[in-house]
């Protein structure tokens, strides 16, 4: 009986450290997975960001509590051309959420387009007319800022700018 307890007991180890080790890679397998599918949501996020843009100086509270209406209607006065769709998909004013009181700075303004080209064509003629003016606001037009990306994205971009310095030096 002893025997064959003891015959028996190294082969019940040998069983379960091969289960344990198949669970280990059952989980390992399942975290790259996960990663996998959390880079392509960050990558996805960042991607949408990039049809933002960023509106400067409007003064607060004219765009009455609808800005995509208010846009809407003011940023054809750039004159972007005949056959130019502006398709707002969101638009908003950037954080904080409250109020700036009199006498500080307005908050800007994020539009998210629903087509890039119409980001891109709005910013060039911004950039062409030099002053863009409405109400005697001067207004400021940015394209998507390395802010505007995830904060994984911008330390991913911060360890290739350390990269890239070293290999200059060199």
């Amino acid at each position: 009986q002893i025997m064959k307890e003891m015959t028996e007991r190294p082969g019940t180890k040998i069983a379960e450290a091969e289960g344990r080790i198949s669970n280990i890679e059952d989980q390992g397998q399942r975290q790259e997975e996960r990663i996998h599918f959390l880079n392509h949501v960050d990558d996805l996020e960042n991607r949408s960001r990039r049809n933002n843009i960023r509106i400067v100086r409007f003064p607060e509270g004219v765009e009455g509590g609808n800005p995509i209406k208010f846009l809407t209607m003011v940023i054809p006065e750039l004159n972007l051309g005949p056959d130019v769709q502006l398709d707002i998909e969101q638009a908003h004013r950037t954080l904080p959420p409250p109020r700036p009181q009199s006498g500080q700075r307005p908050r800007a303004f994020i539009i998210k387009l629903l087509k890039y080209p119409v980001c891109e064509l709005i910013l060039k003629v911004a950039r062409d007319k030099g002053l863009v003016k409405w109400q005697d606001n001067i207004l400021l037009f940015f394209f998507f800022s390395p802010l505007d990306f995830s904060k994984e994205l911008q330390q991913h971009r911060q360890k290739f700018t350390e990269i890239q310095k070293k290999t200059e030096r060199e």
